[in-house]
């Protein structure tokens, strides 16, 4: 399933930024979200 790929990519480039602080992937979809929830905060 193709869409399925699509979404993964776009949470693996997410991921990729919070996680990592990597944010080229993201940067490069980033027009493409719409809203990013985090629900576990930095504390």
């Amino acid at each position: 399933m193709p869409e399925l790929s699509i979404i993964d990519y776009m949470i693996w480039a997410v991921q990729r930024k919070l996680l990592k602080g990597e944010a080229r992937f993201y940067e490069a979809l980033k027009d493409k979200y719409e809203t990013i929830v985090t629900l576990y905060p930095e504390t």
